[in-house]
């Protein structure tokens, strides 16, 4: 994915955010679910899945973009150093 391609996704997804009162952090699916089907309604496929609820961590979406990077928006909910929200997994 392009350096273009990734922020063009990634102001999309926070300006979406932002019409929320709270913050990305903790959503879980309030904001993310409906974010990933505004990208793809808005023509930026991608394909919604989870990190399971564990002990440690709460449930956690990822999108999953045509290329295979991968936006993990409340990456801070993972609970693990040096992870953060608006976190990038590039191809």
């Amino acid at each position: 994915m392009t350096e273009e391609r990734r922020l063009e996704i990634e102001t999309a997804c926070r300006d979406f955010a932002s019409g929320f009162d709270w913050p990305i952090a903790g959503s879980g699916w309030l904001i993310v679910d409906p974010m990933s089907g505004f990208l793809n309604a808005s023509g930026i496929k991608n394909t919604l899945q989870q990190i399971r609820q564990t002990d440690n961590n709460p449930q956690v979406l990822i999108m999953t973009f045509e290329d295979g990077s991968i936006l993990i928006p409340a990456g801070s909910d993972l609970k693990k150093e040096g992870l953060k929200d608006w976190m990038w997994i590039l191809k």
